[in-house]
């Protein structure tokens, strides 16, 4: 049965112990990279969003019920790999694969946001919770770049977020220091910027979680508005990007949901949440479903597929 645990500060320590725990069996033999091979000239994007490792969502109390802990959150990883494994099977071998986590990797810090001042209900001490995040995700690495799915990988973890930040900042850089040991072939970067982009062929992607660490009261919105229209293309304006010479996306997450809308300058995508919702979502909003986005991009047109799944 389920708990609400205390708080629970994690020392430098813990840290250290925990992964020399998860790392201990870590073969020192590097993986080489295989010969490139033909593949479809396209990248799959997959988008994993707000994971809230550690929320609690109380059964007797929340209007619609959410049992998520360490069993459920790695089911829903590996459900990602079998889609993953269905994609290739149906588009063919990709040229490239990003793996993209886009914040609120961790539901919070010693029961409250990175923020402060909003307490959580959580399952999990602080050390749970990154032992949680590091093995799992571990795994899931582990798995993927020891498959022929693509001929480069690449992470990229958000660490600008409302609810994770800096805690989402340690597990992302614990992982990328794995990553970057075992399997050099892998590009990896933390995005610690509330808005960063990535150049793919004819398209350029802005990323983002969609609520930052500190600074904004009221985040990105799921439909698109003037104001947001506005805030997006100063941002291409600044870093002079010409939305007529690429093919422009903004995605984000936060906001736990599917949608994709156009504007005259880029595309906007909200994607799901690996969580999906907790007690004051379902009060106020009502049940949320959990899921991943993805898209499929081809490198040299404007073709984007989108997908996402649902998890039961």
């Amino acid at each position: 049965m389920v708990t609400k645990k205390q708080e629970n500060e994690m020392s430098t320590d813990d840290v250290e112990n925990i992964l020399l725990n998860i790392f201990k069996k870590t073969s020192p033999e590097v993986i080489k990279k295989q010969t490139p091979k033909l593949s479809n000239e396209r990248a799959l994007f997959i988008y994993t969003s707000d994971k809230h490792i550690a929320a609690y969502v109380d059964g007797n109390e929340a209007l619609f019920k959410n049992e998520y802990d360490k069993r459920s959150f790695k089911s829903r990883m590996f459900y990602i790999l079998f889609e993953v494994s269905y994609m290739v099977d149906t588009f063919g071998r990709f040229d490239d694969i990003y793996i993209i986590d886009l914040g609120d990797r961790m539901d919070g810090m010693n029961a409250q946001t990175t923020r402060g001042g909003h307490k959580l209900p959580q399952n999990m001490t602080d050390k749970e919770a990154f032992e949680t995040a590091v093995t799992v995700e571990k795994e899931f690495y582990d798995v993927m770049f020891k498959s022929d799915y693509a001929n480069n990988y690449h992470i990229i973890s958000n660490a600008c977020s409302n609810h994770g930040g800096v805690f989402d900042y340690m597990v992302s850089r614990a992982l990328e220091i794995y990553v970057n040991a075992v399997y050099p072939f892998v590009n990896t970067s933390i995005q610690e910027k509330f808005i960063d982009h990535i150049e793919y062929g004819k398209h350029i992607i802005l990323l983002t979680h969609g609520k930052d660490t500190e600074d904004m009261k009221h985040g990105l919105p799921l439909h698109m508005n003037d104001k947001t229209e506005n805030y997006i293309n100063k941002y291409l304006m600044y870093n002079k990007i010409d939305p007529t010479s690429k093919k422009i996306s903004v995605v984000k997450g936060d906001l736990h949901k599917d949608n994709s809308e156009e504007t005259y300058n880029f595309r906007y995508r909200n994607v799901l949440s690996l969580f999906g919702g907790s007690k004051w979502i379902g009060t106020n909003f009502g049940p949320t479903k959990s899921g991943c986005s993805f898209d499929i991009i081809e490198k040299n047109t404007e073709r984007i597929f989108e997908h996402k799944i649902l998890f039961k």
